[in-house]
C-alpha cells in the first residue's frame, strides 16, 4: 500500500467490525491494504465519486464477509479469485 495515500487510522476505520479478535486482525489489515490498492486503481481510472463510493462500500462488504464466513488463516490475493464461498450470505444480507 502506498503509505502516502492511506494511513493506519484509515485501515483501522475500514476494518472496524470485520474482526473481533487479535488473531484475525492481521488478516483483516492485509486484506484492507489489498482492497485499498484495488480501489486506488479504480480511482485513477477516472470513475465518478458516486461510483467510487459504491465500490468502496462493496469492498468493505467483501472484507467483512471474507473475515466472518471464510476466516482464512492467512491472506493471499487468491482469496478473491474463483468466487466467494459466502455468496449466499452476501445475497441474504446485502
Amino acid at each position: 500500500m502506498n503509505q502516502e495515500r492511506h494511513e493506519d487510522w484509515e485501515l483501522a476505520d475500514f476494518i472496524e467490525g470485520w474482526t473481533s479478535d487479535r488473531k484475525t486482525h492481521r488478516l483483516a489489515k492485509e486484506m484492507a491494504v489489498f482492497l485499498f490498492r484495488f480501489h486506488d486503481t479504480l480511482e485513477e481510472s477516472g470513475l465518478s465519486p458516486e461510483t467510487l463510493r459504491k465500490h468502496l462500500d462493496n469492498l468493505w462488504a467483501i472484507g467483512y464477509l471474507t473475515c466472518n464466513y471464510e476466516a482464512p488463516k492467512r491472506f493471499s490475493p487468491t482469496l478473491f479469485s474463483g468466487g466467494p464461498n459466502w455468496e449466499y450470505e452476501y445475497r441474504r444480507k446485502f
